[in-house]
């Protein structure tokens, strides 16, 4: 699951594909991640790009400091 997470964040950054099409399955994987272990630092951290990239910056601050 973190490989499907990390490239649906970071596919607009690399292959141009839009964040409209990218963020809502990459904040899915996140979420669906956290919970079956809400431990993970990289769902936390994938979730934290996810809403500094959607300007909800303190959802992001959050889920960084929950790593």
């Amino acid at each position: 699951m973190s490989d499907s997470l990390t490239g649906y964040v970071l596919l607009e950054d690399y292959a141009g594909t839009p964040a409209s099409e990218t963020l809502p399955k990459a904040k899915a994987f996140a979420e669906r991640a956290l919970q079956l272990d809400s431990s993970l630092a990289e769902a936390h951290t994938s979730l934290a790009y996810i809403y500094s990239n959607l300007w909800q910056w303190e959802q992001a601050e959050e889920e960084f400091k929950a790593r």
